[in-house]
Formats: structure tokens, sequence, C-alpha cells
């Protein structure tokens, strides 16, 4: 019994304690000049970043409209059901694609609020719509990709098999949608989108990267295409390769 009191008479001096380790390490988080703090914007509003979250979303959503009817059920039949599904999920996407990248221009804007920046949202809108118009090269682009791996792999039995389950094609989906953005100037999407390529499937495409048609990855583990690499038509590339990569000098600040 004893023993007993004297713990209950212990617990609100060890909770005390553990309130001030807890003050103590949120301090060091938040105070600590390391550069891992997002920097405050001084007196502008702090701009909403492009979400990790949306993102994979987005990109889910334009296989379905590249590839349609193998990653979403049309509902209906004929090429009418096809037209409207893959018209009604553009109409959705693209306002999605247009606040990601919205965000993406307002995290390097110098208004004075850049969460309520006309020029941003008038920019967006126009990245959104030339994006849009640049869809039906980037299918005709991927359909040369998933005929190369058909070709190109005896142990591919159909060009759905190489849509379905082919790393090497996901990730090129990936990188001519992040390549697009790239050209257009967009900010840290493109980035994020070839990371999120990068953590599925073990390849690793810098937006910058021009890849030209029937283009196929095998395997891809390990692969890492860098941002000047030149890539032209009907190139097979194997697991393991490296290509651009260049070592710069430093200057005097060892930058």
């Amino acid at each position: 019994m004893d023993d007993t009191l004297t713990t209950l008479h212990q617990r609100p001096a060890l909770a005390e304690r553990e309130r001030a380790s807890l003050a103590d390490v949120v301090d060091a988080l938040c105070l600590a000049n390391d550069g891992l703090t997002r920097p405050e914007p001084g007196v502008r509003p702090r701009p909403k970043l492009p979400s990790r979250e949306i993102l994979p979303r987005l990109i889910a959503g334009f296989r379905t409209v590249l590839f349609p009817g193998y990653f979403e059920t049309i509902v209906g039949s004929g090429d009418e059901a096809t037209r409207f599904h893959v018209g009604a999920t553009l109409d959705r996407l693209l306002g999605e694609v247009r606040e990601q990248v919205k965000r993406a221009l307002c995290f390097t804007c110098q208004a004075a609020d850049p969460s309520h920046c006309p020029e941003c949202d008038d920019r967006a809108q126009a990245l959104t719509t030339t994006l849009l118009s640049r869809l039906p090269e980037i299918r005709r682009l991927l359909a040369s990709d998933a005929q190369a791996a058909y070709e190109g792999d005896p142990a591919a039995t159909s060009i759905a098999e190489v849509i379905l389950c082919y790393p090497g094609l996901f990730a090129l989906t990936c990188h001519r949608l992040a390549h697009e953005l790239y050209a257009l100037g967009v900010p840290v999407v493109p980035r994020m989108i070839a990371e999120h390529a990068h953590s599925i499937t073990g390849i690793d495409i810098h937006p910058g990267a021009r890849i030209d048609e029937s283009f196929f990855i095998d395997h891809g583990t390990g692969v890492v295409i860098g941002e000047t690499a030149v890539i032209g038509k009907r190139v097979r590339l194997y697991q393991g390769v490296t290509l651009g990569a260049r070592s710069f000098p430093l200057d005097g600040q060892g930058h």
C-alpha cells in the first residue's frame, strides 16, 4: 500500500518533467537554424505547397485517360461511353492540376500575397490548358513505348500485360507528364512526380531528360536517367544503368 501511495504522489512530478522535456524538444526542433524548417516569408502569408498526397491521385487519373478501360471501369460500352468517361475524368483532373500548378507557382512568387496572386492564377490556367493540348502526343509516345516493351520482351504475352504490369511503362507515364510540366517551367511539381515514380519502381528519371518514342526499360530497378540525358528512338535500357551523371568543379564556397 505504501508503495502505491508513493507512486501516486510521484506521478504529478513525472508528468511535469515530461512536459518540460517535450517543450525543450519542441523548441529545439522549431528554433533550429539548420535549413530544414520552411522559412517564414516575412510579412507575406505563407502559400500552400503542392500536395504529396494529391499528386499520386492525379497521376492515377491521367493513367485512366491515357489508357481508357485499364485502370477504371467505364460504365456502358462503345465509343460514346469511352468519350464520356475520358471527358468527365479530364474535367475533374484539370481543376486539381491547375490548383497544384498554382501552388507551385506561388511557391516562387514574389507578390505581396502569393496565395492571392492574379498573375499566378492566370499562368496556372494557361499552363494547364497547354498540358491538356499535349495529352494526345503523350498518349502516342506511350503507345510506342508499350509496343516496344511487348516486342522487346519475350516474356510479355500482350500489350495489356505491359500496360497493367510493367514498371518501366509506369515510370515513363509519369516522366512524360512530368517532362511536359518541366518544359513549361512549372516549379517543384515535375520533381515530385518523378520521385513518386522512383519510389514505386526504382527507376529515377529527371523530368528534364528528353526521351523519344519507342523507349523500353527492361526490369528497371536501379535505372538513373539524368537531366541532361537525350535518348533517341527505339532504345532499350536494362536495370542498373546510369545515363547522364556528371561531376562539376566546386567554387570557392564549396558549391
